[in-house]
């Protein structure tokens, strides 16, 4: 998902429609995790944050979106009971991760928590990660 991945490549392919462009690819993301290959999705997750703790400073406000939107697909696909299981390999991404970063990925895996298992669970995943 080289769009939602490099925000280069997407000004250059899709010009005035990248953000377009990127919400397909998130859209795309969130229909191979429903068809089971979560790897891919965590992967494009971990490339995305990566590049935003290598940029340092504050995340961009799309670039955020972007990591947010694709976390909560993380996050709901995943589930709470993963999320706060310390040897997960999507929480042992967290670490190598910014502080303003990680904050963006951490709100995005609660959305999507929320949106498949309540806002308790929710809490309760994002609680967890942030004692990490």
């Amino acid at each position: 998902m080289r769009s939602c991945s490099t925000r280069r490549f997407a000004k250059e392919a899709f010009g005035p429609f990248q953000a377009e462009a990127r919400f397909y690819s998130i859209t795309v993301l969130d229909e191979i995790a429903k068809q089971g290959n979560l790897d891919l999705v965590v992967n494009v997750a971990a490339d995305l944050a990566d590049q935003m703790t290598a940029a340092a400073g504050e995340p961009d406000r799309g670039r955020s979106e972007d990591l947010m939107s694709v976390a909560a697909v993380v996050g709901r696909s995943t589930g709470s009971q993963a999320l706060q299981d310390n040897d997960s390999p999507v929480v042992a991404k967290l670490a190598d991760m910014s502080k303003p970063v990680r904050t963006v990925y951490v709100k995005g895996l609660f959305q999507g928590v929320w949106k498949a298992e309540g806002l308790e669970e929710a809490q309760a995943v994002a609680n967890h990660l942030k004692t990490l």
